[in-house]
């Protein structure tokens, strides 16, 4: 498609993965000794997922197929962009936070709105208050998606 061919025109090298064989892709990403790997859509398939999980080149990037942190280890930077990200954000990211400048150059196809928390949702006392109204635990961490 015209992104792949986009994307390509950055690269010096472009490999094509198969989804069927997770042992067979692994070899495949180690024996290209790679110096980056950029795993564009981690979590919309259980096999870029548990690719995610191994070291294939001394520099690995997340960007957002979910627009939330991996979680996992192995992986060095998390893109985003300045309209996905409040100005805390790297607290709630294992990776390192790259943020760019903008909204997300991915095609998209719905309208773009900009979500704000609540006011209080930026104290403790509020946190608290919405945490008891839900019954959740004082000490929990509270995820939205």
């Amino acid at each position: 498609d015209h992104i792949t061919e986009q994307l390509a025109s950055h690269m010096t090298k472009l490999v094509m993965l198969e989804h069927v064989d997770l042992q067979r892709t692994q070899r495949l990403l180690a024996d290209e000794k790679l110096d980056v790997l950029v795993f564009a859509e981690i979590g919309m398939d259980p096999h870029s997922y548990a690719m995610s999980f191994g070291r294939f080149a001394p520099i690995q990037i997340a960007m957002h197929g979910h627009a939330q942190t991996t979680g996992v280890n192995s992986l060095d930077y998390y893109v985003s962009y300045q309209g996905f990200s409040e100005p805390q954000a790297q607290s709630h990211y294992s990776e390192k936070l790259l943020i760019v400048d903008g909204h997300t150059p991915l095609p998209r196809y719905y309208d773009l709105v900009p979500y704000k928390l609540s006011p209080h949702m930026y104290t403790e006392s509020g946190r608290n208050t919405f945490k008891a109204r839900f019954s959740i635990p004082p000490a929990a961490t509270v995820y939205a998606c």
